[in-house]
């Protein structure tokens, strides 16, 4: 079967995996935070689809 034609998702899923501990984790995690809000903020951007990060605490 061939799909001639598809729709675009409602949000796309994200997934970070970082320290939040540290000083850059935590920057990355406030700076992800915001870029998703002004992506999400102008529909321009990706046409109405949603970004949303899936944020998961890592460590070695």
């Amino acid at each position: 079967m061939f799909v001639t034609s598809s729709k675009r998702p409602d949000v796309v899923h994200v997934g970070a995996l970082f320290s939040f501990d540290s000083v850059i984790g935590k920057a990355a995690k406030i700076a992800m935070e915001e870029a998703v809000i002004d992506v999400n903020k102008d529909l321009k951007i990706l046409n109405g689809t949603k970004i949303k990060i899936l944020p998961q605490h890592f460590t070695l």
